[in-house]
């Protein structure tokens, strides 16, 4: 699908679409209570959907109205093939619960099989699972029993969330140490928070996490806003000069996150508050600025696109964006050029420096924050995105949201 964009200025009000990222850690965990819990606001994004598809192979799952109902405890897969799409998250963190009980193999699509995989698979057979192959598809057998085990910190933290997921899951528990530089932090207290709320006890102290064995309690929860898919929506009012409201966002955690991308609009000029109606971003952007995003890479597309239409920036940090849906540290680079937009790239930084725009031409190439980038900056030059559906994979709804915020959105099919 090619979905065309017109330059329009985008305000009003929309809601934040739901985290991937808690759903998808909310079914696994629930998975191992023995009983059943109810997550409401469940996504109908490609990555949660893959996350029901895996758990309903381990235990029971099944989308119901808005809500997902998930019911424990583990058991063997039965030499279940389970697709997982592109869902990097689902496979790691996935991976672990599958090495408890065994029964699977899994496997995904060309993205999810070009991703690094084989740290956590060494890391998982050092506790005893029992894994056949080093990348996809891989036959799962069981075994894991837990224990100590070091692992390298700066290729995915989803490598130490999978490892916590499966000490709660285990008969020893797991002790994890992590080695060098930790990248994306927040997403290990996130999976600390998310074992708590079934009533786990994990403990994040530095660079060593302990994941204590667990009975999960049976529990109703919802899924909250994301904030760096409905940065998206934010970037488009920066990107047009208009005014949006974004409703159903968490508040900022303690551990910061995505919700860092408040503060980082507001310092690249644009007008971005925290109020009772929601995330209000207002206005265009600005002067240029520095920013590094360690702990949060998933804002890299959306703030770069924001620092082509104001001022331009040099965002740091970002090494590990090879290894997402594409390589992002060329696949920003290369749309944003599209647009115009001067950008250079190194091992770990993106700089923008705005230049005469143009309309542009955005293919998705299985990377949905690539085609929201496009859609974004189409609000303000105008873009054709090819391959547009694959946004469905976070936020389906995206295409849809834009039009409703005013933003010329014409898809053809």
């Amino acid at each position: 699908m090619r979905v065309s964009v017109h330059p329009s200025r985008a305000s009003g009000s929309v809601e934040a679409p739901p985290s991937k990222s808690w759903a998808i850690r909310f079914a696994l965990i629930a998975s191992m209570a023995a009983g059943e819990s109810v997550i409401g606001n469940y996504p109908e994004s490609g990555d949660a959907l893959a996350a029901l598809r895996l758990v309903g192979a381990m235990a029971f799952a099944e989308r119901r109205g808005g809500s997902a109902v998930v019911r424990g405890p583990l058991r063997h897969g039965g030499g279940a093939v389970v697709d997982l799409g592109g869902s990097g998250s689902t496979l790691r963190m996935g991976l672990a619960l599958a090495s408890i009980r065994g029964g699977l193999v899994l496997d995904g699509d060309p993205t999810l099989r070009a991703r690094p995989l084989k740290e956590l698979i060494d890391a998982l057979r050092s506790l005893g699972a029992e894994i056949e192959g080093d990348s996809l598809p891989v036959r799962v057998r069981g075994g894991l029993r837990g224990g100590r085990v070091r692992i390298r910190g700066d290729i995915s933290s989803q490598f130490i969330s999978s490892l916590m997921i499966a000490g709660a899951a285990s008969e020893e528990g797991v002790e994890v140490e992590v080695a060098g530089p930790l990248v994306s932090r927040p997403y290990i207290h996130m999976t600390a928070d998310a074992l708590t709320a079934f009533g786990c006890r994990p403990t994040v102290e530095g660079d060593f996490i302990e994941s204590p064995p667990c009975n999960p309690r049976p529990s109703r929860l919802d899924v909250p806003g994301d904030y760096a898919l409905a940065a998206f929506y934010g970037g488009a009012a920066a990107a047009s000069g208009g005014s949006v409201t974004v409703t159903r966002l968490p508040p900022p955690p303690p551990w910061r996150g995505d919700s860092v991308v408040v503060e980082h609009m507001g310092s690249m000029g644009v007008s971005s508050r925290i109020t009772g109606a929601g995330w209000v971003v207002e206005g265009r952007p600005s002067g240029f600025v520095e920013l590094r995003l360690d702990d949060a890479p998933d804002l890299a597309p959306v703030l770069a696109g924001v620092a082509a239409v104001g001022g331009g920036a040099r965002l740091t940090g970002l090494g590990h964006l090879a290894f997402k849906e594409s390589n992002r540290l060329v696949t920003v680079a290369e749309a944003l050029r599209a647009f115009g937009a001067v950008v250079s790239s190194g091992a770990d930084y993106l700089e923008v420096r705005p230049a005469p725009p143009r309309r542009g031409f955005v293919a998705c190439g299985g990377d949905h924050r690539i085609a929201m980038l496009g859609g974004m900056l189409g609000a303000a030059w105008g873009a054709d995105v090819d391959g547009a559906e694959c946004v469905a994979k976070s936020n389906p709804s995206y295409w849809r949201d834009l039009a409703s915020l005013g933003v010329g959105v014409w898809m053809h099919r």
